[in-house]
Order: structure tokens, then C-alpha cells, then sequence
């Protein structure tokens, strides 16, 4: 898919703009792919084992390199969502995921209510600003299809993504409404 000779970083499909674009403006503002050691198992399993049931319903541990955190503390009361904030999503259903058993994630949000997104061949952007690019096959080799879409996103509706590489976000199944949110993730870890 990429021109790497020499350094160069060009996406064949879009003149102009490079790879190393793209990650810079996906990652800007973001903390960098953080590494799940020992300790920091260790520390979230002490967290989550000695808090009782009150702290553990306000807790979310996520194993994804994807996000680039992995402990998070839940804000259940949240009624208003911005573009980068993280949010806890219930109840999703991909055959991409568990098998087809419905699944729970953390994204930041990439492209919020009235916010302009646009798909260029698999390239996403939020107001002009790159946010992700969709793989055309999964990591087990399966071909992936991607959202499309061009213009205002629409009221109540969110577009989330890390922006990984390898994260399964809206890239590839489309808007989540607001009432699947339910709760604002704040990193911990």
C-alpha cells in the first residue's frame, strides 16, 4: 500500500499526504502506545482486588494496545460527549470480536455531533484533520469492510477511534448514537 523508499511515507491513493502526517495528527495530543508491564499488571489486578465492588463499578481495565492506556475510572453520570474524550461502550456485536458475542469498549472520540468527517479511499477526517485509516483485511487475514460516509455527523451520533492501526472502532462499523455510550473514561494507566 505505502512508498517507503528512502523515507519517503507517500499513501499511493493520496498525493501529498504521508504517512508520517497522518500518525503525527492521529497521535497529537495523545499519549503514546503505552506497554503493559508486570508491574502495572500487578498494580491494576492490587486496584481492582482490594477496592470492594464500589470502586471496581467505576473501573474499566482494557488489555488492547489500541488506546494507549489500560486502566480506566468510569464517569457514569456523563450526559455530554466532546471530540477526544474516551468513552465506555456497551453491548456491541461484530463476527470480527468474540466470536459474535457482544462486546464492550474504550475509544476516544474522533468526530463528534455537527463535526464535518469525510472518507477519502479508507482515509478518515474530522473538520480537514486526518483521524485514522481503515485496513482493508483484519489481522487473521479476513477482509474488512469500511464505513462510508461524507459530511456532517449527525445529531446524537459519534465517530470513535484510537487511530491504531490494528483498533476496530467506527472505522469499520460506522456511528455509535449517544445512548450506547455509558460513561466518559478518564486513562489512569
Amino acid at each position: 500500500m505505502c512508498n517507503e523508499s528512502k523515507g519517503a511515507n507517500k499513501v499511493m491513493d493520496e498525493p501529498g499526504i504521508t504517512l508520517k502526517d497522518t500518525n503525527s495528527a492521529i497521535n497529537e495530543g495523545r499519549k503514546a502506545e503505552a506497554k503493559v508491564t508486570p508491574l502495572k499488571m500487578f498494580i491494576m489486578a492490587f486496584i481492582l482486588v482490594s477496592s470492594g465492588t464500589i470502586l471496581v463499578e467505576r473501573l474499566a481495565v482494557t488489555m488492547t494496545p489500541s488506546v494507549g492506556y489500560h486502566l480506566f475510572v468510569l464517569n457514569k453520570g456523563a450526559a455530554i460527549f466532546n471530540r477526544g474524550d474516551y468513552v465506555f461502550v456497551e453491548g456491541l456485536v461484530t463476527p470480527f470480536i468474540n466470536d459474535g458475542e457482544e462486546f464492550n469498549i474504550i475509544k476516544p472520540i474522533a468526530c463528534a455531533p455537527g463535526d464535518h468527517l469525510e472518507n477519502r479511499d479508507r482515509h478518515f477526517f474530522c473538520n480537514g484533520k486526518p483521524v485514522a485509516i481503515a485496513k482493508k483485511k483484519s489481522l487473521d487475514g479476513k477482509l474488512l469492510t469500511h464505513f462510508t460516509f461524507n459530511g456532517a455527523v449527525p445529531k446524537g451520533m459519534y465517530f470513535i477511534s484510537s487511530g491504531h492501526k490494528d483498533g476496530y472502532d467506527s472505522r469499520y462499523f460506522g456511528f455509535i448514537s449517544k445512548e450506547r455510550i455509558s460513561a466518559r473514561a478518564y486513562p489512569v494507566i
